[in-house]
């Protein structure tokens, strides 16, 4: 599995497969709309860091009920 918390309210994807990915990245995101729900007033915001790598977090930032995806790649060292 390639799903881990790393905070209270953003789980990380990370994979070495596109089809690994997208099924952990859909599981995150379900598992944070049901939390955005719970908290009320909070939307779900998918930012995608390279290739392999995603952040799925329950934030105010983004309207309830929705989900906006972004790209924030990261710089190569």
């Amino acid at each position: 599995m390639t799903i881990f918390q790393e905070s209270e309210s953003v789980l990380g994807v990370n994979g070495d497969d596109a089809v690994t990915i997208d099924n952990d990245l859909a599981r995150a995101v379900e598992i944070a709309e049901l939390k955005a729900q719970l908290m009320g007033g909070a939307g779900v915001l998918v930012t995608q860091h390279d290739y392999w790598s995603f952040t799925v977090a329950v934030t105010s930032t983004v309207p309830f009920g929705q989900r906006i995806e972004k790209r924030r790649w990261l710089a190569a060292c």
